[in-house]
């Protein structure tokens, strides 16, 4: 069973993030990739041989044992699975069909059991978002049908593919909401309104208001007859009459067939269906200090479960930060969040760092937190701080973390237009954490559009700005602020600030160390700058005059002799093994820097791709590089 997200036209932008297990390999070792996936909230639900599957919309398919009440496992491309982004699930009594948005259907034989066994559509369906699914045995063969995000419904017969249909052929609709099959009827609920298909031949009913008349469900009922879930409440198919007949007149987001039982899932409770008898059942209770929503019903063995998200009360309205959860009905009933990456659920991650345990540690790209995966399963610091200067947790629910980066124990992060955050982890979640945040309103740091973070080995922290759309004139003169003692973070005497007529621009986009007394910046229509601290008559062991600017020395350039690539462009500045530097933007180059001549020399360059066996970059576009 599924409910459709009620937030439509939202486009998943780098849901998933992939570690590679080992820092280091030899050639002839093969690397184990785990996908780290996002996993907020359940949204559909099928009951199967003693668990609930449970469909999460960008983090794969978890496996929720009913006897110990415990996810088992969350299944993903590396079990078998066809996508992570499950959008709809139904069993036929052979196989549990698996709808993803990102990699077509996946068939699960003994889904439960040790025979377990998937078979992939996605060579055919792959390049289609597949919204609904539902099937059924005839005799001795398994019919399904499938519905897709703007490409019409397909058929497989007995795990071959068969029709393919569209409004060309007569549907209403080419966006398919959700779909049920019958013995005789095919029922397909769209935006615009239901189409009926039988005896290959559509027969269109429009929405006379579709906001009203939206389904969120479909299920065969057990009297032969095609139910639904809507604003209107649970209604049945009459196919005599051709109209909905109202059952139960409450707003129903879901609804599960159980035997001789429907089962409808309300904003407040489930509504439970036998015969002409309605009663209600209360939902799980939800947890104290945490909001719960809920979003689809599972039923099986005289038992019901309800899926959905809880979220931190005070929370904004804006964030998707939210754990995922399945739990038998009833207010005695007990939520246990399912172990799963809380934030990134609306827009990706942008900011990524390595903490000094190994942890990969993942920056929301809306604002919405940060994200670990620790030895005991994720680790998530999603709240809010109640005051800027001395209480654990971010500024807000909004600015992104556009940027991470690790210093020693603890992670800088910022959260653009907010300020810089140094967050020092606990071992484990749950554990001491400590907080620093850092603000123009609270410190002398001057810029909060802040792009990048740079970790100088002395622990000196800069941090680059997008100062060009943000504030005043005074904001559009900001560059770089360095913080040079973490110690004494809000004394003015620890800061010293880069500005654009050093820089040649007020937009930063890249920082780079090359050795203690250099450094590098990626400067927006500019091209690369550096920075030699102490000036051409010191060096790298002296010390470092960080707040006498009299003796810096600058220079910088914007093409290099023997390339095409525009350093403008670069987003990420790293400097090698050998002492060369590697800048990274529009495609990837290596050059040395001579500082004698002030020349930089190419010693070679990357771009896309010609074909798969060719020498150069998967894409273009760079926005990390390291060693």
């Amino acid at each position: 069973m599924r409910q459709n997200d009620i937030r439509h036209g939202i486009v998943p932008l780098a849901a998933a993030v992939f570690v590679m297990a080992g820092a280091q390999m030899a050639v002839s070792q093969t690397p184990t990739f785990q996908p780290l996936m996002t996993g907020s909230r359940v949204t559909s639900a099928q009951y199967v041989a003693g668990h609930v599957f449970a469909g999460l919309p960008k983090g794969g398919l978890v496996v929720w044992n009913v006897a110990t009440e415990t996810a088992t496992v969350t299944l993903t491309r590396r079990d078998g699975l066809g996508g992570h982004f499950v959008n709809d699930l139904a069993w036929t009594g052979v196989n549990l069909w698996v709808a993803t948005g990102d990699g077509g259907l996946t068939a699960i034989s003994d889904p439960a059991g040790p025979a377990q066994n998937m078979r992939n559509y996605s060579s055919l369906l792959s390049s289609l978002e597949v919204t609904a699914v539902d099937g059924l045995m005839i005799g001795n063969t398994e019919r399904v049908f499938y519905g897709t995000g703007g490409d019409g419904i397909g058929e497989i017969v007995s795990g071959l593919p068969g029709a393919y249909l569209t409004t060309q052929n007569g549907l209403i609709d080419d966006t398919i909401d959700a779909l049920a099959l019958g013995p005789d009827i095919l029922l397909i609920a769209t935006p615009t309104g239901i189409s009926r298909f039988a005896d290959n031949t559509f027969t269109n009913y429009p929405y006379g208001d579709p906001d009203a008349d939206e389904i969120f469900s479909l299920e065969l009922g057990p009297d032969g007859w095609i139910w639904s879930a809507s604003g209107h409440g649970v209604q049945r198919w009459n196919d005599e009459t051709r109209a909905w007949e109202t059952v139960f007149g409450s707003s129903t987001r879901d609804i599960a067939v159980d035997g001789d039982t429907v089962w409808g899932l309300t904003w407040q409770n489930f509504a439970r269906i036998e015969g002409d008898d309605i009663t209600t059942v209360a939902l799980p209770s939800q947890p104290a200090g945490y909001d719960r929503t809920v979003y689809t019903v599972a039923a099986g063995d005289g038992l019901v479960w309800a899926g959905g998200r809880l979220r931190i009360t005070g929370q904004s309205s804006g964030t998707r930060a939210s754990a995922p959860w399945i739990a038998p009905g009833g207010a005695s009933a007990t939520i246990t969040p399912f172990d799963a990456c809380q934030p990134g659920d609306d827009g990706g991650f942008d900011g990524t760092a390595i903490d000094s345990r190994g942890r990969p540690w993942l920056g929301d790209r809306e604002g919405d937190g940060l994200a670990s995966l620790a030895a005991s399963g994720w680790y998530n610091a999603i709240e809010a701080a109640s005051a800027a200067n001395d209480s654990s947790g971010f500024f807000d629910y909004g600015g992104g973390f556009l940027a991470l980066a690790r210093d020693e124990d603890a992670i800088w992060s910022c959260q653009f237009t907010r300020g810089a955050i140094r967050f020092t982890p606990a071992a484990e979640p749950g554990g001491d954490e400590d907080w620093l945040l850092l603000s123009p309103e609270n410190s002398p740091i001057l810029g909060d559009g802040i792009l990048n973070i740079g970790v100088h080995p002395d622990r000196v922290i800069l941090f680059g700005t997008d100062a060009s759309n943000f504030g005043g004139t005074e904001n559009q003169l900001l560059g770089v602020d360095v913080l040079i003692d973490q110690d004494h973070p809000r004394n003015p005497e620890s800061w010293t600030h880069v500005f654009p007529d050093s820089l040649s621009g007020n937009v930063v986009n890249a920082i780079g160390v090359e050795r203690r007394d250099v450094i590098w910046f990626a400067v927006a229509s500019e091209g690369l700058r550096r920075w030699d601290i102490n000036g051409c008559s010191a060096g790298p062991d002296d010390p470092l005059t960080w707040d006498d600017q009299n003796d810096d020395y600058w220079t910088g350039f914007g093409t290099l002799p023997g390339s095409d690539l525009d350093l403008a462009a670069t987003r990420a500045i790293v400097v090698g093994p050998d002492g060369s530097l590697f800048a990274g933007g529009s495609g990837l180059v290596q050059f040395i820097f001579d500082e004698i001549s002030g020349q930089a020399s190419l010693v070679t360059e990357w771009e896309t791709k010609e074909n798969a066996l060719s020498r150069g970059l998967l894409g273009q576009a760079v926005s990390g590089l390291g060693f």
